[in-house]
């Protein structure tokens, strides 16, 4: 199963990361206490450093391994340096659906977060799929 989780062609690793996806959007940060802010914010940077991790795993993708840690290090990083950023534009969103009349809007957001996700996941392995029978042509 740790396998499949970390093969970003299966459907688990789709499942999984739409999921915590979802599931964080799911939270206000503007409602979080300092070390909870921390915690989500720490969150959020481990999903994208595992994300890019299982990225860079595929055989035909040209990276070494030091270079695979500096670029999954690298999105962890920028994650968390934009952390201030990315909660505002989510305050923004979440304070437009209000406006909007929307009765839950964080459900609103973690339903297009999850879209966006899975979409993005599908595209993805649909893409390597494709240029792999390029590649297995010529």
């Amino acid at each position: 199963m740790l396998a499949q989780l970390n093969d970003v062609n299966s459907v688990a690793n789709g499942l999984v990361s739409t999921a915590a996806t979802a599931g964080l959007t799911l939270i206000d940060p503007r409602k979080l206490t300092a070390g909870r802010r921390a915690a989500y914010r720490g969150a959020i940077a481990a999903l994208t450093a595992w994300v890019a991790w299982t990225a860079l795993r595929e055989d035909d993708v040209a990276v070494s391994p030091g270079a695979r840690v500096g670029i999954t290090t690298g999105a962890a990083g920028a994650v968390l340096g934009f952390a201030e950023l990315g909660e505002a534009l989510d305050a923004r969103m979440h304070d437009g659906l209000v406006r909007a009349g929307a009765a839950r809007p964080r459900l609103w957001l973690a339903a297009a977060a999850a879209v966006l996700s899975l979409v993005s996941w599908w595209g993805g392995r649909t893409a390597g799929r494709r240029q792999a029978g390029t590649r297995d042509e010529a």
